[in-house]
């Protein structure tokens, strides 16, 4: 949606809390529309007033999450987050961002475990294998991460990054050959980074 529409909408839902005053869901519609105008404050706002009136409001506590990762207050989307887990358990997605947080604080063990528990619910979730992998390899955790690479792009056959970082950890592994194959798949995916490793390692 473009911001012009998203304006529109913030409009509209203005004029509908007008009228219902009391809805948390038009408030975390508003909250969410604002989000994607990059107004901050205003969704968080609108957030925190749908939690004032439902708090109960599970997609509040997500989007506050997604908005203080995305202002770097790391320790707060991981709050929220286990806020929503809180309320809603099966969301896989809540998980996955968790994850992501917990990677970031280099909180290794516990991001695996969140991304386990996205694939769990949400077995089709090629992200969450590749995230998953790429947190295996710090672990030195590489045959266990070329199986995630696998699953990820199995998932998804034209993600050339997930053959590229399959490719290093193959040559990590002293799989050259087909280390090779897989960058050279990533540079015909359009993956950049690609040739540059071929190069480096093959010449």
């Amino acid at each position: 949606m473009r911001m012009g529409n998203y304006l529109e909408a913030i409009q509209d839902f203005n004029k509908a809390i007008e009228s219902y005053s009391n809805s948390a869901n038009i408030y975390i519609n508003r909250g969410f529309s604002k989000y994607n105008i990059n107004d901050y404050d205003g969704a968080i706002s609108d957030f925190n007033k749908a939690l004032e009136l439902n708090p109960k409001e599970y997609e509040a506590y997500y989007y506050l999450g997604i908005i203080k990762f995305v202002l770097h207050d790391f320790e707060a989307a991981i709050q929220y987050y286990n806020k929503t887990i809180d309320l809603k358990p099966d969301l896989s997605i809540a998980y996955f961002k968790r994850g992501s947080v917990k990677d970031i604080l280099e909180d290794y063990v516990g991001a695996i475990q969140d991304y386990s528990i996205a694939i769990e619910l949400d077995p089709n979730n090629a992200e969450a294998y590749f995230n998953r992998a790429y947190i295996k390899v710090k672990l030195y955790l590489y045959q266990d991460a070329i199986q995630d690479y696998n699953k990820a792009i199995e998932l998804n056959p034209k993600d050339g990054d997930a053959y590229y970082n399959r490719g290093l950890t193959k040559i990590i592994l002293k799989d050259k050959k087909g280390g090779l194959s897989d960058l050279l798949k990533s540079d015909k995916l359009g993956c950049n980074k690609a040739k540059e490793a071929i190069e480096q390692y093959f010449t």
